[in-house]
C-alpha cells in the first residue's frame, strides 16, 4: 500500500509540473523558517525543535550587526560634521598657507 500511495503521489507531482503549476512549498530558507517558529508550527509540521537559547543567540546576532552598521555610520556623519565646521572656521583666518584650507 505505501508504494502505490509513493507511486500515485509522485504521479501526481508529475502532473502538476507538466502543467506548469509549482508543486509543494518553498522549504528551509532563512524566512521560512522564522515564519514556521513565529507561527510555531517547526516543531508541530517539520517535527524539528529549536532550543530557545539558539533563537536568543540568533535575534542578539541579528541586532548586534544591525548595531555594527548603525554605529559606524552615524559616527561618520557626525565627524563630517564637525570638519565641516572646522573648516569654516578656518575662513576667519586669512594669514595661513593654502594647505590649511584643503
Amino acid at each position: 500500500d505505501s508504494d502505490a500511495y509513493l507511486a500515485s503521489h509522485r504521479g501526481n507531482r508529475k502532473s502538476a509540473e507538466q502543467n506548469g503549476e509549482p508543486s509543494g512549498e518553498p522549504v528551509a530558507g532563512l524566512l521560512w523558517t522564522w515564519k514556521m517558529i513565529l507561527t510555531r508550527k517547526l516543531f508541530n509540521t517539520e517535527g524539528v525543535w529549536i532550543s530557545s537559547r539558539t533563537v536568543i543567540i540568533q535575534c542578539a546576532m541579528f541586532f548586534i550587526v544591525i548595531m555594527l552598521i548603525i554605529l559606524p555610520l552615524s559616527f561618520i556623519d557626525h565627524m563630517a560634521k564637525k570638519a565641516d565646521q572646522a573648516t569654516q572656521e578656518l575662513a576667519k583666518y586669512t594669514d595661513m598657507p593654502q594647505w590649511v584650507y584643503d
